[in-house]
Protein backbone atom coordinates (compact mmCIF):
# COMPACT_ATOMS: atom_id res chain seq x y z
CA UNK A 1 0.00 0.00 0.00
CA UNK A 2 1.37 3.39 -1.01
CA UNK A 3 2.10 5.87 1.75
CA UNK A 4 1.79 9.62 1.38
CA UNK A 5 3.43 12.45 3.31
CA UNK A 6 1.26 14.21 5.87
CA UNK A 7 1.68 17.06 8.34
CA UNK A 8 -0.45 17.79 11.40
CA UNK A 9 -0.24 21.38 12.64
CA UNK A 10 -1.91 22.99 15.66
CA UNK A 11 -2.37 26.78 15.54
CA UNK A 12 -3.41 28.58 18.73
CA UNK A 13 -5.03 32.02 18.36
CA UNK A 14 -4.44 35.10 20.48
CA UNK A 15 -7.90 36.62 19.99
CA UNK A 16 -9.14 35.36 16.63
CA UNK A 17 -8.55 36.21 12.99
CA UNK A 18 -9.59 38.50 10.17
CA UNK A 19 -9.91 36.64 6.88
CA UNK A 20 -12.25 38.80 4.85
CA UNK A 21 -14.32 37.65 1.90
CA UNK A 22 -12.77 39.14 -1.24
CA UNK A 23 -14.64 41.16 -3.85
CA UNK A 24 -17.35 42.65 -1.64
CA UNK A 25 -17.88 46.20 -0.35
CA UNK A 26 -15.61 48.04 2.05
CA UNK A 27 -17.43 46.29 4.91
CA UNK A 28 -16.61 42.64 4.10
CA UNK A 29 -17.50 39.83 6.51
CA UNK A 30 -14.89 37.42 7.79
CA UNK A 31 -14.84 33.71 7.01
CA UNK A 32 -15.81 31.37 9.83
CA UNK A 33 -12.35 29.73 9.70
CA UNK A 34 -9.22 30.78 7.78
CA UNK A 35 -9.58 29.36 4.23
CA UNK A 36 -7.17 26.64 3.02
CA UNK A 37 -5.41 29.11 0.72
CA UNK A 38 -4.82 31.43 3.70
CA UNK A 39 -2.94 28.65 5.48
CA UNK A 40 -0.96 27.80 2.31
CA UNK A 41 -0.14 31.50 1.93
CA UNK A 42 1.20 31.61 5.49
CA UNK A 43 3.44 28.61 4.72
CA UNK A 44 4.57 30.32 1.51
CA UNK A 45 5.55 33.43 3.48
CA UNK A 46 7.61 31.35 5.92
CA UNK A 47 9.44 29.61 3.05
CA UNK A 48 10.13 32.91 1.27
CA UNK A 49 11.59 34.44 4.45
CA UNK A 50 13.84 31.45 5.04
CA UNK A 51 15.13 31.52 1.47
CA UNK A 52 15.45 35.33 1.39
CA UNK A 53 12.96 35.72 -1.46
CA UNK A 54 10.65 38.61 -2.28
CA UNK A 55 6.98 38.88 -3.17
CA UNK A 56 7.65 38.00 -6.81
CA UNK A 57 8.30 34.40 -5.69
CA UNK A 58 4.86 34.04 -4.07
CA UNK A 59 3.03 32.23 -6.89
CA UNK A 60 5.98 29.94 -7.65
CA UNK A 61 6.29 28.76 -4.04
CA UNK A 62 2.52 28.48 -3.65
CA UNK A 63 2.35 26.23 -6.71
CA UNK A 64 5.11 24.03 -5.30
CA UNK A 65 2.76 23.37 -2.38
CA UNK A 66 -0.44 23.05 -4.39
CA UNK A 67 0.73 20.73 -7.18
CA UNK A 68 1.31 17.67 -4.89
CA UNK A 69 -1.45 18.64 -2.42
CA UNK A 70 -3.98 15.84 -1.93
CA UNK A 71 -5.88 17.08 1.12
CA UNK A 72 -6.07 20.05 3.45
CA UNK A 73 -8.56 19.84 6.30
CA UNK A 74 -9.26 21.59 9.60
CA UNK A 75 -10.75 20.59 12.91
CA UNK A 76 -11.62 23.14 15.62
CA UNK A 77 -10.16 22.27 19.01
CA UNK A 78 -11.41 24.17 22.08
CA UNK A 79 -12.73 26.90 19.80
CA UNK A 80 -16.12 28.21 18.76
CA UNK A 81 -15.94 30.94 16.08
CA UNK A 82 -18.00 34.10 16.64
CA UNK A 83 -18.27 36.35 13.58
CA UNK A 84 -18.49 40.10 14.24
CA UNK A 85 -18.35 43.45 12.45
CA UNK A 86 -16.72 46.41 14.19
CA UNK A 87 -15.61 49.91 13.26
CA UNK A 88 -11.97 50.40 12.26
CA UNK A 89 -10.13 53.62 11.52
CA UNK A 90 -8.27 53.07 8.27
CA UNK A 91 -6.29 55.15 5.79
CA UNK A 92 -8.55 56.20 2.92
CA UNK A 93 -7.00 55.71 -0.52
CA UNK A 94 -9.24 57.91 -2.65
CA UNK A 95 -9.63 61.32 -4.25
CA UNK A 96 -11.84 64.16 -3.10
CA UNK A 97 -12.53 67.79 -3.78
CA UNK A 98 -10.79 70.23 -1.41
CA UNK A 99 -11.67 73.89 -1.19
CA UNK A 100 -8.71 76.28 -0.98
CA UNK A 101 -8.74 79.59 1.01
CA UNK A 102 -9.10 81.39 -2.30
CA UNK A 103 -12.40 79.65 -2.86
CA UNK A 104 -11.09 77.45 -5.67
CA UNK A 105 -11.69 73.71 -5.44
CA UNK A 106 -9.09 71.14 -6.45
CA UNK A 107 -8.99 67.35 -6.60
CA UNK A 108 -6.62 65.82 -4.04
CA UNK A 109 -5.39 62.21 -3.88
CA UNK A 110 -5.55 60.85 -0.36
CA UNK A 111 -3.77 60.20 1.91
CA UNK A 112 -2.29 63.70 1.69
CA UNK A 113 -0.32 65.11 4.66
CA UNK A 114 -1.63 68.63 3.92
CA UNK A 115 -5.24 67.47 4.26
CA UNK A 116 -4.86 64.89 7.01
CA UNK A 117 -8.45 65.38 8.19
CA UNK A 118 -9.68 63.73 4.99
CA UNK A 119 -7.09 60.93 4.98
CA UNK A 120 -9.09 58.47 7.08
CA UNK A 121 -12.29 56.46 6.93
CA UNK A 122 -14.11 54.30 9.48
CA UNK A 123 -15.75 51.32 7.77
CA UNK A 124 -16.96 48.21 9.55
CA UNK A 125 -14.68 45.21 9.05
CA UNK A 126 -15.43 41.59 9.69
CA UNK A 127 -13.53 39.65 12.34
CA UNK A 128 -13.93 36.17 13.79
CA UNK A 129 -13.38 35.85 17.52
CA UNK A 130 -11.86 32.50 18.51
CA UNK A 131 -13.99 31.96 21.58
CA UNK A 132 -12.26 29.35 23.81
CA UNK A 133 -14.25 26.30 24.86
CA UNK A 134 -12.57 24.21 27.54
CA UNK A 135 -8.98 25.10 26.67
CA UNK A 136 -6.69 27.18 24.43
CA UNK A 137 -8.53 28.11 21.18
CA UNK A 138 -6.81 25.96 18.58
CA UNK A 139 -7.39 24.73 15.03
CA UNK A 140 -5.76 21.49 13.91
CA UNK A 141 -4.71 21.41 10.25
CA UNK A 142 -3.96 18.23 8.32
CA UNK A 143 -2.12 18.37 5.00
CA UNK A 144 -1.52 15.36 2.76
CA UNK A 145 0.94 15.47 -0.14
CA UNK A 146 1.58 12.96 -2.91
CA UNK A 147 5.25 13.77 -2.42
CA UNK A 148 7.16 16.25 -0.31
CA UNK A 149 7.14 19.73 -1.86
CA UNK A 150 10.68 20.66 -2.87
CA UNK A 151 10.80 23.87 -0.85
CA UNK A 152 8.89 22.74 2.25
CA UNK A 153 10.62 22.00 5.53
CA UNK A 154 8.91 21.21 8.84
CA UNK A 155 10.54 24.29 10.40
CA UNK A 156 8.55 26.46 7.97
CA UNK A 157 5.34 25.25 9.59
CA UNK A 158 6.70 26.24 13.01
CA UNK A 159 7.31 29.77 11.66
CA UNK A 160 3.70 30.52 10.78
CA UNK A 161 2.86 33.63 12.79
CA UNK A 162 -0.46 34.84 11.39
CA UNK A 163 -3.48 33.53 9.51
CA UNK A 164 -5.15 36.46 7.78
CA UNK A 165 -4.37 40.13 8.38
CA UNK A 166 -1.31 41.22 10.34
CA UNK A 167 -3.45 41.37 13.50
CA UNK A 168 -4.44 37.70 13.14
CA UNK A 169 -1.57 36.41 15.25
CA UNK A 170 -1.19 32.69 15.93
CA UNK A 171 1.25 30.47 17.76
CA UNK A 172 2.09 27.06 16.34
CA UNK A 173 2.03 24.57 19.21
CA UNK A 174 2.54 21.32 17.32
CA UNK A 175 4.03 20.17 14.02
CA UNK A 176 4.04 16.45 13.34
CA UNK A 177 5.25 14.83 10.16
CA UNK A 178 3.67 11.45 9.56
CA UNK A 179 2.34 9.16 6.83
CA UNK A 180 -1.07 8.93 5.23
CA UNK A 181 -2.67 5.99 3.48
CA UNK A 182 -5.51 5.80 1.00
CA UNK A 183 -8.71 4.35 2.46
CA UNK A 184 -9.97 1.60 0.16
CA UNK A 185 -13.62 2.01 -0.70
CA UNK A 186 -13.55 5.73 0.06
CA UNK A 187 -15.79 5.53 3.15
CA UNK A 188 -14.95 6.93 6.57
CA UNK A 189 -16.15 8.87 9.60
CA UNK A 190 -14.52 12.27 9.98
CA UNK A 191 -14.34 15.22 12.35
CA UNK A 192 -12.56 17.38 9.75
CA UNK A 193 -13.74 19.80 7.06
CA UNK A 194 -14.97 18.23 3.84
CA UNK A 195 -14.71 19.56 0.24
CA UNK A 196 -18.23 18.76 -0.95
CA UNK A 197 -17.23 18.65 -4.62
CA UNK A 198 -15.34 15.42 -3.98
CA UNK A 199 -17.91 13.47 -1.96
CA UNK A 200 -21.11 11.76 -3.05
CA UNK A 201 -22.38 11.16 0.46
CA UNK A 202 -22.16 13.37 3.52
CA UNK A 203 -24.18 12.29 6.53
CA UNK A 204 -23.69 14.29 9.77
CA UNK A 205 -24.19 12.50 13.04
CA UNK A 206 -27.32 13.57 14.95
CA UNK A 207 -26.43 16.51 17.19
CA UNK A 208 -23.49 17.61 15.05
CA UNK A 209 -23.32 21.16 13.74
CA UNK A 210 -21.80 21.94 10.33
CA UNK A 211 -21.74 25.02 8.13
CA UNK A 212 -20.89 25.49 4.44
CA UNK A 213 -18.57 28.13 2.99
CA UNK A 214 -17.14 28.74 -0.46
CA UNK A 215 -13.35 28.95 -0.76
CA UNK A 216 -10.92 29.46 -3.62
CA UNK A 217 -10.04 26.01 -4.97
CA UNK A 218 -6.82 25.03 -3.13
CA UNK A 219 -6.10 21.94 -5.27
CA UNK A 220 -5.44 23.63 -8.63
CA UNK A 221 -2.13 25.37 -9.47
CA UNK A 222 -2.25 29.14 -9.81
CA UNK A 223 -1.42 30.49 -13.26
CA UNK A 224 -0.30 33.95 -12.21
CA UNK A 225 -3.50 34.80 -10.32
CA UNK A 226 -3.79 35.06 -6.56
CA UNK A 227 -6.25 33.13 -4.36
CA UNK A 228 -8.30 36.33 -3.96
CA UNK A 229 -8.50 36.75 -7.74
CA UNK A 230 -9.51 33.11 -8.10
CA UNK A 231 -12.26 33.60 -5.52
CA UNK A 232 -13.63 36.72 -7.21
CA UNK A 233 -13.59 34.92 -10.58
CA UNK A 234 -15.81 32.21 -9.09
CA UNK A 235 -13.25 29.40 -9.26
CA UNK A 236 -14.34 28.10 -5.88
CA UNK A 237 -15.47 24.92 -4.16
CA UNK A 238 -17.76 24.41 -1.19
CA UNK A 239 -16.36 23.13 2.09
CA UNK A 240 -18.53 21.96 4.97
CA UNK A 241 -16.95 22.81 8.31
CA UNK A 242 -17.55 21.39 11.80
CA UNK A 243 -18.61 23.56 14.73
CA UNK A 244 -17.80 22.17 18.16
CA UNK A 245 -19.52 23.62 21.21
CA UNK A 246 -17.46 21.48 23.54
CA UNK A 247 -14.47 19.13 23.52
CA UNK A 248 -16.46 16.07 24.62
CA UNK A 249 -18.95 15.92 21.74
CA UNK A 250 -17.26 16.97 18.48
CA UNK A 251 -19.21 17.21 15.25
CA UNK A 252 -18.87 14.00 13.24
CA UNK A 253 -20.05 12.91 9.79
CA UNK A 254 -19.97 9.77 7.67
CA UNK A 255 -18.63 10.46 4.19
CA UNK A 256 -18.07 8.62 0.94
CA UNK A 257 -15.67 9.90 -1.70
CA UNK A 258 -17.09 10.79 -5.11
CA UNK A 259 -15.59 11.37 -8.56
CA UNK A 260 -12.05 12.70 -8.22
CA UNK A 261 -12.17 12.41 -4.45
CA UNK A 262 -10.38 10.20 -1.95
CA UNK A 263 -10.26 9.48 1.77
CA UNK A 264 -6.88 9.48 3.51
CA UNK A 265 -6.08 7.99 6.90
CA UNK A 266 -3.68 10.11 8.95
CA UNK A 267 -3.08 8.46 12.31
CA UNK A 268 -6.54 8.02 13.82
CA UNK A 269 -8.07 10.75 11.66
CA UNK A 270 -9.71 10.49 8.26
CA UNK A 271 -9.63 13.46 5.89
CA UNK A 272 -11.20 13.92 2.49
CA UNK A 273 -9.23 15.24 -0.45
CA UNK A 274 -8.56 14.64 -4.13
CA UNK A 275 -7.01 11.92 -6.20
CA UNK A 276 -4.11 13.09 -8.36
CA UNK A 277 -1.98 11.15 -10.81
Amino acid sequence: MREYIAYIVDTEFVWGYQTNVAGLSKTPPSFTYPPPTTFLGAVTEAIAKREGLGEASYIRILNELVEPLLAIAIRPKNIYPLKTLDINRVIAVRSSSVKLPSGKSIQVQHPDPEHIDKAFDAPARGKTVASPVGGPPTITWVLVFAEKPASLDARDLWRIHRLGTKESIVSVTRVERTEATLVEGGKARTEYSVPLKYVKRFMPKIGSEWIVESYADPFKPFNGDSPATRYVAGDTILFTLPLNKGPLMPSVADVEAGDGGAVYRVGRASVIGVMKK
